[in-house]
Protein backbone atom coordinates (compact mmCIF):
# COMPACT_ATOMS: atom_id res chain seq x y z
CA UNK A 1 0.00 0.00 0.00
CA UNK A 2 3.05 2.01 1.02
CA UNK A 3 4.60 1.67 -2.49
CA UNK A 4 1.33 2.36 -4.29
CA UNK A 5 1.05 5.73 -2.73
CA UNK A 6 4.40 6.52 -3.36
CA UNK A 7 3.73 5.86 -7.32
CA UNK A 8 0.90 7.69 -7.02
CA UNK A 9 3.17 10.69 -5.92
CA UNK A 10 5.74 10.06 -8.53
CA UNK A 11 3.24 10.92 -11.24
CA UNK A 12 1.90 7.15 -12.01
CA UNK A 13 -1.68 6.55 -12.62
CA UNK A 14 -1.23 3.00 -10.81
CA UNK A 15 0.78 0.58 -9.38
CA UNK A 16 0.37 -2.44 -10.62
CA UNK A 17 1.29 -6.35 -9.09
CA UNK A 18 3.48 -8.97 -11.33
CA UNK A 19 1.22 -11.44 -9.79
CA UNK A 20 -1.63 -10.71 -12.02
CA UNK A 21 0.70 -12.03 -14.70
CA UNK A 22 1.41 -15.21 -12.60
CA UNK A 23 -2.38 -16.08 -12.23
CA UNK A 24 -2.72 -15.66 -15.81
CA UNK A 25 0.76 -18.10 -16.50
CA UNK A 26 -0.82 -20.71 -13.58
CA UNK A 27 -4.31 -20.73 -15.66
CA UNK A 28 -2.92 -21.38 -18.75
CA UNK A 29 -0.80 -23.73 -17.83
CA UNK A 30 -3.21 -26.22 -16.00
CA UNK A 31 -5.26 -25.57 -19.40
CA UNK A 32 -2.23 -27.12 -21.46
CA UNK A 33 -1.79 -29.55 -19.02
CA UNK A 34 -5.23 -31.11 -18.61
CA UNK A 35 -5.14 -32.10 -22.07
CA UNK A 36 -1.70 -33.59 -21.76
CA UNK A 37 -0.91 -37.15 -21.64
CA UNK A 38 2.93 -37.21 -20.98
CA UNK A 39 2.90 -37.84 -17.13
CA UNK A 40 5.98 -35.56 -16.06
CA UNK A 41 6.41 -31.80 -17.05
CA UNK A 42 8.49 -28.90 -16.35
CA UNK A 43 7.04 -25.84 -15.58
CA UNK A 44 9.30 -22.95 -17.42
CA UNK A 45 8.36 -19.44 -17.23
CA UNK A 46 11.69 -17.77 -17.07
CA UNK A 47 14.20 -17.14 -19.61
CA UNK A 48 16.80 -17.74 -17.35
CA UNK A 49 15.21 -21.35 -16.89
CA UNK A 50 14.81 -21.94 -20.35
CA UNK A 51 18.69 -20.91 -20.86
CA UNK A 52 19.88 -23.81 -18.33
CA UNK A 53 17.70 -26.16 -19.09
CA UNK A 54 17.77 -25.67 -23.15
CA UNK A 55 21.51 -24.90 -23.12
CA UNK A 56 22.68 -28.47 -23.44
CA UNK A 57 20.46 -29.18 -26.43
CA UNK A 58 16.84 -29.49 -26.83
CA UNK A 59 16.36 -33.16 -25.28
CA UNK A 60 14.25 -31.58 -22.01
CA UNK A 61 12.06 -29.41 -25.11
CA UNK A 62 9.26 -31.74 -25.05
CA UNK A 63 8.47 -32.10 -21.22
CA UNK A 64 8.66 -27.91 -21.02
CA UNK A 65 5.80 -25.89 -20.78
CA UNK A 66 6.87 -22.77 -21.73
CA UNK A 67 5.26 -19.28 -21.10
CA UNK A 68 6.08 -15.59 -21.34
CA UNK A 69 7.43 -14.07 -18.10
CA UNK A 70 4.94 -13.21 -15.42
CA UNK A 71 5.57 -8.97 -15.71
CA UNK A 72 5.13 -9.55 -19.75
CA UNK A 73 1.93 -11.20 -19.10
CA UNK A 74 0.71 -8.43 -16.65
CA UNK A 75 1.85 -6.00 -19.35
CA UNK A 76 0.06 -7.46 -22.01
CA UNK A 77 -3.45 -7.73 -19.85
CA UNK A 78 -3.00 -4.21 -19.73
CA UNK A 79 -2.91 -3.41 -22.80
CA UNK A 80 -5.69 -5.63 -23.61
CA UNK A 81 -7.45 -4.28 -20.67
CA UNK A 82 -7.22 -0.80 -21.74
CA UNK A 83 -8.29 -1.48 -25.19
CA UNK A 84 -7.16 1.62 -27.80
CA UNK A 85 -6.81 3.62 -24.89
CA UNK A 86 -2.64 4.67 -25.36
CA UNK A 87 -0.45 3.94 -21.88
CA UNK A 88 2.85 3.84 -20.95
CA UNK A 89 4.20 0.75 -18.95
CA UNK A 90 7.20 1.01 -17.17
CA UNK A 91 8.08 -2.68 -15.35
CA UNK A 92 10.04 -2.34 -11.73
CA UNK A 93 12.11 -5.55 -11.01
CA UNK A 94 14.94 -7.74 -12.11
CA UNK A 95 13.45 -9.54 -14.57
CA UNK A 96 15.83 -10.30 -17.67
CA UNK A 97 12.48 -10.68 -19.92
CA UNK A 98 11.19 -7.00 -19.48
CA UNK A 99 13.52 -5.94 -21.82
CA UNK A 100 12.69 -8.20 -24.94
CA UNK A 101 9.13 -7.11 -25.13
CA UNK A 102 7.24 -4.51 -26.82
CA UNK A 103 4.18 -4.47 -24.40
CA UNK A 104 6.52 -2.96 -22.02
CA UNK A 105 7.67 0.57 -22.30
CA UNK A 106 10.95 0.84 -19.87
CA UNK A 107 12.40 -1.55 -17.42
CA UNK A 108 13.98 -0.19 -13.70
CA UNK A 109 15.56 -1.92 -11.20
CA UNK A 110 14.16 -1.51 -7.84
CA UNK A 111 16.83 -0.09 -6.27
CA UNK A 112 16.98 2.73 -8.73
CA UNK A 113 13.70 3.25 -9.01
CA UNK A 114 13.44 3.80 -4.95
CA UNK A 115 16.51 5.85 -5.34
CA UNK A 116 14.97 7.96 -8.22
CA UNK A 117 11.71 8.44 -5.13
CA UNK A 118 14.32 9.43 -2.82
CA UNK A 119 16.20 12.01 -4.75
CA UNK A 120 12.40 13.57 -5.14
CA UNK A 121 11.69 13.87 -1.67
CA UNK A 122 9.26 10.65 -1.73
CA UNK A 123 9.86 8.27 0.91
CA UNK A 124 7.24 5.06 0.72
CA UNK A 125 7.95 4.06 4.68
CA UNK A 126 6.26 7.85 5.29
CA UNK A 127 3.10 7.05 2.76
CA UNK A 128 -0.19 6.20 4.29
CA UNK A 129 -0.64 2.38 5.32
CA UNK A 130 -4.18 2.45 4.38
CA UNK A 131 -6.27 3.28 1.26
CA UNK A 132 -6.39 7.08 0.66
CA UNK A 133 -8.40 8.78 -2.00
CA UNK A 134 -7.87 5.74 -4.15
CA UNK A 135 -7.89 2.05 -4.09
CA UNK A 136 -5.24 -0.04 -5.09
CA UNK A 137 -5.14 -2.73 -7.31
CA UNK A 138 -6.05 -5.86 -6.20
CA UNK A 139 -2.99 -7.91 -4.98
CA UNK A 140 -4.11 -11.67 -3.80
CA UNK A 141 -3.41 -14.49 -5.37
CA UNK A 142 -5.97 -17.24 -6.61
CA UNK A 143 -4.17 -19.63 -8.82
CA UNK A 144 -0.67 -19.20 -8.73
CA UNK A 145 2.17 -18.72 -5.87
CA UNK A 146 5.18 -16.62 -6.94
CA UNK A 147 6.76 -16.69 -10.73
CA UNK A 148 3.26 -18.28 -12.09
CA UNK A 149 3.46 -21.67 -10.93
CA UNK A 150 -0.13 -22.89 -10.41
CA UNK A 151 -1.33 -24.40 -7.12
CA UNK A 152 -2.09 -28.12 -7.38
CA UNK A 153 -5.73 -27.29 -6.79
CA UNK A 154 -6.33 -26.60 -10.14
CA UNK A 155 -4.06 -29.29 -11.33
CA UNK A 156 -6.05 -32.25 -10.36
CA UNK A 157 -9.74 -30.78 -11.14
CA UNK A 158 -10.96 -27.68 -12.84
CA UNK A 159 -11.47 -23.97 -10.22
CA UNK A 160 -14.97 -24.40 -8.14
CA UNK A 161 -15.60 -21.13 -6.81
CA UNK A 162 -18.63 -19.82 -7.75
CA UNK A 163 -16.85 -16.77 -9.65
CA UNK A 164 -15.42 -19.39 -11.78
CA UNK A 165 -18.07 -21.49 -12.43
CA UNK A 166 -18.67 -20.09 -15.83
CA UNK A 167 -15.61 -21.28 -17.20
CA UNK A 168 -15.66 -24.88 -15.87
CA UNK A 169 -17.10 -25.92 -19.07
CA UNK A 170 -14.43 -24.97 -21.10
CA UNK A 171 -11.58 -26.09 -18.35
CA UNK A 172 -12.14 -30.17 -18.54
CA UNK A 173 -10.62 -32.82 -16.19
CA UNK A 174 -6.93 -33.18 -16.57
CA UNK A 175 -6.36 -36.52 -18.44
CA UNK A 176 -3.19 -36.92 -16.10
CA UNK A 177 -3.94 -35.17 -11.94
CA UNK A 178 -0.56 -33.98 -11.41
CA UNK A 179 1.03 -32.20 -8.54
CA UNK A 180 3.79 -29.66 -8.10
CA UNK A 181 7.38 -30.88 -7.24
CA UNK A 182 10.45 -28.03 -6.29
CA UNK A 183 13.52 -29.04 -7.00
CA UNK A 184 15.81 -26.79 -5.11
CA UNK A 185 19.02 -29.49 -4.95
CA UNK A 186 22.35 -27.96 -6.53
CA UNK A 187 22.43 -31.10 -8.49
CA UNK A 188 19.17 -30.35 -9.85
CA UNK A 189 19.65 -32.32 -12.81
CA UNK A 190 20.02 -35.82 -11.30
CA UNK A 191 16.97 -35.34 -9.67
CA UNK A 192 15.49 -33.97 -12.60
CA UNK A 193 16.22 -37.10 -14.05
CA UNK A 194 14.73 -39.04 -11.79
CA UNK A 195 10.82 -37.50 -12.06
CA UNK A 196 11.70 -37.96 -15.96
CA UNK A 197 12.70 -41.06 -16.57
CA UNK A 198 9.68 -42.39 -13.79
CA UNK A 199 7.22 -40.64 -15.80
CA UNK A 200 5.75 -39.59 -12.18
CA UNK A 201 2.61 -37.22 -13.11
CA UNK A 202 4.37 -34.06 -11.46
CA UNK A 203 4.74 -30.33 -12.89
CA UNK A 204 8.34 -29.88 -11.50
CA UNK A 205 9.62 -26.35 -10.81
CA UNK A 206 13.38 -25.32 -11.08
CA UNK A 207 12.73 -21.53 -10.88
CA UNK A 208 14.20 -20.54 -7.38
CA UNK A 209 16.50 -22.92 -8.26
CA UNK A 210 18.10 -21.26 -11.70
CA UNK A 211 17.83 -18.03 -10.44
CA UNK A 212 14.31 -16.81 -11.05
CA UNK A 213 13.35 -13.12 -9.63
CA UNK A 214 10.00 -13.37 -10.17
CA UNK A 215 9.86 -16.40 -7.75
CA UNK A 216 11.94 -14.58 -4.83
CA UNK A 217 15.40 -15.80 -5.95
CA UNK A 218 17.86 -12.94 -4.65
CA UNK A 219 20.76 -12.32 -3.43
CA UNK A 220 20.72 -13.14 0.57
CA UNK A 221 17.70 -15.40 -0.02
CA UNK A 222 17.80 -18.91 0.59
CA UNK A 223 16.71 -21.35 -2.63
CA UNK A 224 14.25 -22.59 0.24
CA UNK A 225 12.59 -19.64 1.14
CA UNK A 226 12.70 -17.59 -1.59
CA UNK A 227 9.18 -18.27 -2.34
CA UNK A 228 7.92 -17.93 0.73
CA UNK A 229 9.59 -15.04 1.69
CA UNK A 230 7.48 -13.27 -0.88
CA UNK A 231 3.99 -14.27 -0.11
CA UNK A 232 5.19 -13.48 3.76
CA UNK A 233 4.46 -9.98 1.94
CA UNK A 234 1.16 -10.56 0.11
CA UNK A 235 -2.36 -10.70 1.36
CA UNK A 236 -4.44 -14.09 2.18
CA UNK A 237 -5.20 -15.88 -1.08
CA UNK A 238 -9.04 -14.77 -2.50
CA UNK A 239 -11.03 -17.46 -3.30
CA UNK A 240 -11.82 -15.95 -6.55
CA UNK A 241 -10.18 -15.00 -9.49
CA UNK A 242 -8.18 -11.73 -9.93
CA UNK A 243 -7.89 -11.40 -13.64
CA UNK A 244 -10.69 -11.04 -15.67
CA UNK A 245 -11.39 -13.63 -17.65
CA UNK A 246 -12.79 -12.06 -20.81
CA UNK A 247 -9.64 -10.59 -21.64
CA UNK A 248 -8.11 -12.32 -23.93
CA UNK A 249 -3.83 -12.56 -22.76
CA UNK A 250 -1.67 -14.86 -25.21
CA UNK A 251 0.98 -16.30 -22.44
CA UNK A 252 2.02 -19.42 -24.37
CA UNK A 253 5.64 -18.93 -25.77
CA UNK A 254 7.29 -21.34 -27.98
CA UNK A 255 10.86 -22.20 -27.59
CA UNK A 256 12.19 -22.81 -30.44
CA UNK A 257 11.22 -19.34 -31.95
CA UNK A 258 12.12 -17.84 -29.00
CA UNK A 259 15.48 -18.84 -29.35
CA UNK A 260 15.71 -18.23 -32.97
CA UNK A 261 14.63 -14.52 -32.49
CA UNK A 262 16.93 -14.31 -29.36
CA UNK A 263 20.15 -15.10 -31.42
CA UNK A 264 18.53 -13.30 -34.03
CA UNK A 265 19.11 -10.16 -31.65
CA UNK A 266 22.39 -10.86 -30.67
CA UNK A 267 23.89 -11.28 -34.33
CA UNK A 268 22.39 -7.66 -34.78
CA UNK A 269 23.33 -6.06 -31.70
CA UNK A 270 26.22 -4.57 -30.73
CA UNK A 271 28.34 -6.74 -28.01
CA UNK A 272 27.88 -4.81 -24.11
CA UNK A 273 30.16 -3.59 -21.70
CA UNK A 274 28.88 -6.09 -19.41
CA UNK A 275 28.64 -8.93 -21.58
CA UNK A 276 32.26 -8.72 -23.55
CA UNK A 277 32.70 -10.98 -26.75
CA UNK A 278 35.32 -13.60 -26.59
CA UNK A 279 38.46 -12.45 -28.48
CA UNK A 280 38.33 -14.38 -31.73
CA UNK A 281 41.69 -16.57 -32.75
CA UNK A 282 44.30 -15.01 -34.09
CA UNK A 283 44.39 -15.42 -38.33
CA UNK A 284 46.53 -17.64 -39.86
CA UNK A 285 49.72 -15.88 -41.00
CA UNK A 286 48.87 -14.97 -45.12
CA UNK A 287 51.00 -16.17 -47.67
CA UNK A 288 54.02 -14.05 -48.58
CA UNK A 289 52.83 -11.96 -51.72
CA UNK A 290 54.71 -12.06 -55.20
CA UNK A 291 56.96 -9.59 -56.12
CA UNK A 292 55.88 -6.66 -57.76
CA UNK A 293 56.39 -5.80 -61.05
CA UNK A 294 58.75 -2.90 -61.79
CA UNK A 295 57.20 0.24 -62.27
CA UNK A 296 56.56 1.49 -65.73
CA UNK A 297 57.55 5.35 -66.21
CA UNK A 298 54.80 8.02 -65.84
CA UNK A 299 53.36 6.05 -63.18
CA UNK A 300 53.62 5.97 -58.96
CA UNK A 301 53.02 2.86 -57.29
CA UNK A 302 50.63 3.34 -54.25
CA UNK A 303 52.36 2.50 -50.85
CA UNK A 304 51.34 -0.84 -49.19
CA UNK A 305 47.89 -0.78 -47.58
CA UNK A 306 46.42 2.41 -50.32
CA UNK A 307 43.34 2.28 -51.42
CA UNK A 308 43.53 3.65 -54.77
CA UNK A 309 46.27 4.28 -58.00
CA UNK A 310 47.04 7.61 -59.09
CA UNK A 311 48.16 8.50 -62.62
CA UNK A 312 50.47 11.03 -63.51
CA UNK A 313 50.78 12.44 -67.39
Amino acid sequence: MQVAHACRAAGYAAAIPASWGDELIADACARRLATRTLPSAVFCACPRVRDRLLGPGPDLLPYLVCSVAPPVATARYLRGLYGTVPIDITYVGACPSATGDRSIDRQVRPEEFFATLMRRGIIPIREPRVFNSFFAPDRRRCYSVPGGLPIDRILQQPPDSPAAAPRETDLPLPIVPRSTVEIRDVEYAAELAQYLIASSPVLIDLAPRLGCACSGAVGGVPVAQARTTVQALEPPRSPTPIVDPDIEVDVELDALEDERLRMGRADLDPPTAAEPLEPPDPPDPPDPPDPPDPPRPGRSVPAPGASGLELRG
